[in-house]
């Protein structure tokens, strides 16, 4: 179900690109400088996995160990390849709408806002934390996306954190 709705998310944000004439290629290279996507990719990886590990020692304190037993207690029985699908097609999604459309029409910290409430649970105060933390990364991804001048950087960062953060819950669930 959730793959499905990244699916739709996707291409609902490349008819939106088409209808407004935004070259979906440029989302991926208007870098202002020569353009390297192997150093997007490279920078990707390590703000992820920076994220990553900063964020481990506050997996079992307040705020941050709710929303792991909340997210844990969602995604109850998912399979490896599921959270990997999930990864890759979650951040392509949302990079996609994020960083690639809403963006450049909207501004950082428009967008970033926008995303940190499409994270918030309703009815659920003690996960407040989340559009927050949502809100903060969509700082970081569009400062991302400004800086390399596409979405490669921000949605491989995206992806990283996703990914391994499902699969870290995916192991405790064990």
């Amino acid at each position: 179900m959730l793959l499905l709705l990244y699916a739709a998310l996707a291409a609902g944000t490349v008819i939106l690109q088409l209808v407004f004439g935004d070259p979906i290629s440029d989302l991926f290279l208007r870098a202002p400088l020569p353009h390297f996507p192997a150093l997007d990719l490279g920078l990707g990886v390590a703000l992820g996995l920076l994220v990553v590990l900063l964020g481990r020692p506050l997996d079992r304190i307040g705020p941050s160990a709710r929303l792991n037993r909340f997210l844990r207690e969602l995604l109850s029985g998912m399979q490896p390849r599921e959270a990997l699908a999930i990864a890759g097609l979650g951040s392509f999604a949302e990079e996609l709408l994020f960083r690639g459309f809403l963006q450049p029409h909207l501004g950082l910290i428009a967008t970033s806002v926008i995303f940190g409430a499409v994270h918030y649970v309703p009815r659920r105060n003690d996960l407040l934390l989340w559009p927050f933390a949502a809100m903060l990364m969509g700082l970081v991804f569009g400062g991302l996306a400004l800086v390399t001048g596409g979405i490669l950087a921000p949605t491989v960062a995206h992806f990283t954190i996703n990914y391994f953060n499902l699969h870290l819950l995916l192991a405790r669930e064990t």
